[in-house]
């Protein structure tokens, strides 16, 4: 049964790595978001490849169209206020891990939209938590919030995840 979720970074950056579990969460949710801190990681990893060589500019456009397809959860003050009892009870509650402001932001976008968080972040995020879903290990490793090279490996994956957009784009790799 699909739910509304809010989809992590982690899960994203793997759907665009041609990481087939990705794909099958994604497409068994029909109401999926993204917060705004997971739209300005993965922003900020899209133009530090372009601007590296990394990534070809017609594969940047592509990428954003990709990304704007998500509904993105805006920080307003629900989310704040959340944001800050999360990261806040963290600090003073010795048997927890200190939650950083942006995963607070992120699990208090999913709390305030009453959304179930997919991420692969066990760190940070709790599995026992009915708000959070972990769905897949990761075959991979991922350091930051990068994408590497060959994003577009899995061109036909995407072309059905942005399946809403009227002209599906082409990909130059």
């Amino acid at each position: 049964m699909s739910t509304r979720v809010l989809i992590d970074s982690n899960i994203v950056i793997d759907l665009l790595n041609g990481i087939a579990e990705a794909k099958t969460e994604l497409l068994y949710h029909a109401d999926r978001a993204i917060s705004a801190v997971t739209w300005m990681e993965l922003m900020t990893a899209f133009h530090a490849q372009r601007e590296s060589f990394v990534m070809a500019s017609e594969d940047y456009d592509t990428s954003v169209i990709f990304l704007n397809v998500f509904p993105v959860i805006d920080i307003d003050k629900a989310v704040m206020g959340k944001a800050a009892e999360l990261r806040g009870h963290s600090l003073v509650e010795r048997s927890k891990k200190k939650l950083a402001l942006p995963d607070a932001i992120i699990k208090a976008s999913s709390e305030v939209t009453g959304r179930t968080l997919i991420t692969r972040n066990t760190k940070d995020f709790s599995n026992d938590d009915p708000l959070v879903r972990v769905p897949y290990i990761a075959k991979v490793s991922h350091r930051s919030p990068a994408i590497t090279p060959n994003i577009f490996t899995a061109k036909a994956d995407l072309i059905v995840v942005i399946s809403d957009v009227a002209e599906p784009p082409t990909f130059s790799r």
